[in-house]
């Protein structure tokens, strides 16, 4: 199904506003109405290999949007491999600043922006399936902000079969090690991702970390990574919450985690 000439509205499906091709792949931009009624942005890399293939709903970190590079990255990397990546600007970030503000850093985690995120995200997964048909594999993957969001949105999606979550951790273990700024602390201390980790089992999760994260230590890390239940991987890379040394590998290792995973 193709929303391609929709006016807009998600029971038409999205409207493709744009397309272009970057290094030899697809990519579209989508506009699809958000949870609050506004215009929603979103970024999709196209798989480049014929017929259906799974689909990854991508989340991206705090003042970041759908087109920072983490995700840019994987989508060049992942299409030729048979892997569509879709990743939408969560409220107040990107495109949606220019009409909202962006909001400060403490706002990022209060419970209204929190809840119309993880609806927006829904949405988009409505999005996916209104373009593309509901035959397809979804998975999730979220970096930083996209983990915290992202644990409880995947614990209640039931469409979501695998999730990949990277340099993410428990805000709590963040908070008591002084790694978060204070005036964050009490919203970050109710959004522990902690607390719905395990709702997202049986389905397979791999953790992806920095072995010099700032943020999220090995502590905050395994912290969370022990409230997953099974089944559950997790690995660290050379890098911190912001400079990853060898992205390469770290593509390879979650769409080779992914492929597995969304097998059907």
């Amino acid at each position: 199904m193709s929303g391609t000439d929709s006016p807009g509205g998600n029971e038409a499906g999205p409207k493709v506003v744009a397309a272009e091709v970057v290094h030899g792949v697809r990519r579209e931009t989508w506009c699809f109405t958000g949870s609050e009624g506004d215009e929603v942005m979103a970024d999709v890399w196209l798989s480049s290999r014929p017929g259906p293939g799974p689909v990854i709903v991508a989340g991206h970190g705090a003042s970041a949007d759908r087109k920072v590079q983490e995700i840019r990255g994987v989508g060049l990397a992942w299409a030729p491999q048979g892997i569509t990546v879709v990743a939408a600007d969560a409220p107040r970030h990107g495109d949606r600043a220019a009409v909202a503000g962006e909001p400060a850093a403490h706002e990022v985690w209060e419970p209204g922006l929190v809840q119309q995120n993880m609806a927006d995200l829904g949405l988009l997964c409505d999005a996916v399936e209104s373009r593309f048909g509901k035959g397809r594999p979804l998975g999730y993957l979220g970096f930083s902000m996209g983990v915290v969001y992202g644990v409880p949105f995947m614990a209640t999606e039931e469409r979501l079969v695998a999730g990949v979550f990277v340099i993410g951790g428990s805000t709590r273990v963040a908070v008591a090690e002084k790694a978060l700024p204070p005036e964050m602390s009490g919203a970050l201390l109710e959004m522990d991702p902690v607390e719905h980790a395990a709702g997202i089992s049986p389905r397979p999760v791999l953790m992806v970390n920095g072995d010099e994260d700032e943020v999220f230590s090995r502590a905050a890390a395994f912290a969370l990574y022990d409230a997953f239940g099974l089944p559950k991987e997790i690995t660290f890379f050379p890098g911190s919450h912001t400079e990853w040394r060898v992205p390469p590998q770290w593509h390879r290792r979650m769409s080779s985690f992914l492929t597995r995973a969304l097998e059907t």
